[in-house]
């Protein structure tokens, strides 16, 4: 099994916030490096959430795990019901 990638590799972070139709929150991790044409990318863990604040907790976690202090996140909201 490969080493994981990090941030000293020179690697990215990129990080999922999805909210799901039962008001669950998915967060997902990927890392990606990018070296000499060649694409490496690792997938830091997929999780669910009570929360988003909850799910926004484990992603900055999962990025300092591997030494990132900032990282791209997209959030993913649910349409908005109106009456």
């Amino acid at each position: 099994m490969p080493e994981n990638l990090t941030a000293a590799d020179g690697a990215k972070f990129y990080a999922l916030i999805e909210e799901m139709l039962d008001g669950q929150w998915r967060a997902s991790g990927v890392v990606r490096l990018n070296k000499n044409s060649e694409v490496r990318e690792q997938t830091s863990g997929i999780e669910m959430f009570p929360t988003e604040k909850a799910a926004r907790a484990w992603v900055g976690s999962a990025s300092a795990a591997r030494g990132f202090k900032s990282y791209s996140l997209n959030v993913r909201r649910q349409p908005t019901q109106s009456a």
